[in-house]
């Protein structure tokens, strides 16, 4: 009886030492566009379309961005914004370059959202 209760404590002790090794790491962390615009290392701005300059269309488009492990935009996704901005702001995003996302001394990919501003010279 005893060297069962024994064999059953070096089991659940093995079960426990196993998951503390396989620590889950996220895939991917998500950080405010504060944080992402201090790791902004490289920003393209973008060409004002020129229908929307003719029509005096001024505004904000807000995308959504997937940054991989090396700094580059990995994904871009528009979530707000006037469509005939959204296409030349997304364009300039997927230029842009980051200095890598740090967690726990690893580079590790991000998510965040960034705003691009449109404004007509006066």
């Amino acid at each position: 009886m005893m060297r069962v209760r024994w064999i059953s404590v070096c089991v659940f002790l093995a079960m426990v030492s196993s998951l503390a090794a396989a620590q889950v790491r996220p895939q991917r962390i998500r950080v405010s566009e504060g944080v992402s615009q201090g790791l902004l290392i490289k920003k393209v701005n973008p060409d004002y379309p020129p229908e929307a300059k003719g029509r005096k269309i001024e505004g904000e488009v807000a995308i959504k961005i997937n940054v991989d492990r090396d700094g580059n935009v990995a994904k871009a996704e528009v979530m707000t914004g006037h469509p005939l901005l959204a296409p030349a702001a997304l364009e300039a995003v997927k230029q842009w370059k980051y200095k890598p996302f740090q967690l726990n001394g690893e580079a590790i990919e991000m998510e965040t959202t960034v705003r691009v501003v449109f404004v007509l010279p006066k």
